[in-house]
């Protein structure tokens, strides 16, 4: 990846009007973001996780973070955080700065007639034509982005997502929604991960679903960034500003807004990746297998109430994910800002 050279790339392509920004800081500002991030919305991803796995912890979130806080207190929404902090971090630093990366390369690839079709484009309005392959550049820089960063999201999100599920104990605990025994998931994230690997092994166990996972985030990512950019440049038209130095409350009201939307469609895939994800952790005690992504979805949809039971924990991953990605990109946006005052 060219992020690794000290070279300076665009943040956003030149139809945007943003300045150049160096690599150093679309890092610095992805891992101050993401630290922000994690620390402040993982109590509200435990909570989507328990929904999504069972119908045992709660019907509903209220209901679920009571009984989640019964369980060990504040402790118990932490669960996983070591693993999030650890990979989770550069997870979304490979995640942003590949943004970055794709949505200015596949830029400078499709501009057909280089400075020209720019100049007539400012001078005529964009064409139907125009929207449509920014569309197309957004929607691709996201899911091709999620499909490297997957590389450390998947083992990430494996790790979290087991501990997430499971009970708060000293070794002996409950193995899982419904299961009981010795619970692996109980301890530290490095104790978790090294039993995942001893168990299941590399490719079984610690990456799991890529393909369910990619489906997954890349999904919402396309989507997701599709809405965002599209937001954040009807924002700079009403403010006369531009899209790098938007106020505050742009940042969050595009985020937000594109953040619900996202989440709430791609919900039912994201249910699925977590079922394959924590499913093996449920097979020490004897649970159900499902076979891929398609068979999982297929099998949620018919024993769990058709579409209800597809969208279920779908308000939760809402109530999750708008102030997840307001957290990540405004901090984000502002902190590009201001390493670029200070370094530049």
């Amino acid at each position: 990846f060219s992020f690794l050279r000290h070279k300076s790339i665009m943040t956003n392509n030149k139809e945007s009007g943003d300045e150049p920004s160096s690599n150093s800081i679309i890092v610095l500002s992805s891992a101050s973001a993401g630290i922000l991030n994690r620390l402040t919305t993982h109590p509200l991803d435990t909570v989507k996780a328990r929904i999504q796995s069972s119908n045992e912890v709660g019907t509903n979130i209220l209901d679920t973070f009571q009984q989640t806080f019964r369980e060990g207190g504040l402790r118990s929404f932490y669960r996983g955080i070591g693993a999030v902090l650890i990979g989770g971090i550069p997870g979304t630093v490979l995640y942003l700065t590949g943004y970055e990366i794709f949505k200015h390369k596949l830029s400078s690839l499709s501009s057909k007639y280089g400075e020209t079709a720019e100049k007539q484009r400012k001078e005529q309005g964009r064409s139907v034509g125009e929207t449509v392959r920014r569309y197309a550049i957004h929607l691709t820089s996201g899911f091709l982005a999620e499909a490297v960063a997957c590389i450390i999201f998947v083992p990430v999100d494996v790790v979290k997502e087991r501990m997430q599920v499971s009970r708060i104990g000293e070794g002996r605990s409950r193995v899982g929604i419904g299961q009981t025994g010795y619970n692996p998931y109980g301890g530290t994230s490095f104790a978790a991960f090294k039993h995942v690997v001893k168990v299941d092994g590399l490719r079984k166990g610690v990456y799991p679903g890529y393909g369910a996972t990619l489906a997954s985030f890349g999904s919402f990512y396309a989507l997701y960034f599709l809405l965002y950019e599209d937001l954040k440049e009807r924002a700079a038209k009403y403010t006369t500003k531009p899209e790098h130095d938007l106020p505050l409350g742009f940042y969050v009201a595009c985020s937000a807004s594109s953040g619900a939307i996202s989440s709430f469609v791609t919900s039912p895939l994201d249910m699925a990746k977590l079922r394959l994800q924590i499913q093996r952790g449920k097979s020490m005690g004897g649970g159900r297998q499902y076979r891929n992504m398609f068979d999982c979805l297929q099998r949620i949809y018919i024993e769990e109430g058709g579409l209800r039971g597809s969208f279920r924990g779908a308000s939760a991953r809402v109530f999750y994910t708008v102030p997840s990605t307001v957290i990540t990109m405004t901090a984000y946006e502002k902190f590009k800002t201001y390493y670029k005052t200070i370094l530049t």
